[in-house]
């Protein structure tokens, strides 16, 4: 034999039954046509999309710093390899394998 639900199930179950007769309103696809014609036309490009990646000037700011660090560590390496390469160069070009 069961038992009898108590009452927190019995209005759980009141619950459910509500929600799943509830429908949505009616939509007024007028209404909703004439908002979106009156809505401002929102341009694409890759300026508006950057400027929403990058919405703050903090944010703008350190990607800048890290580019030009980047940039910098780039330099200097590149340097730092043309003073170990540039002493070979030459001891190629003044060989008589070249000449």
């Amino acid at each position: 034999m069961k038992t009898p639900p108590d009452d927190s199930a019995r209005a759980f179950e009141d619950l459910v039954n509500r929600a799943r007769r509830d429908e949505p309103g009616p939509l007024d696809t007028v209404a909703l046509l004439r908002a979106v014609r009156q809505a401002p036309a929102v341009e694409t490009g890759w300026w508006n999309d950057f400027a929403a990646l990058f919405d703050t000037r903090v944010v703008f700011n350190a990607c800048s710093a890290g580019a030009l660090a980047s940039f910098a560590l780039a330099g200097w390496l590149a340097w730092d390899a043309w003073q170990h390469v540039l002493p070979w160069a030459q001891l190629l070009s003044d060989s008589s394998l070249f000449s």
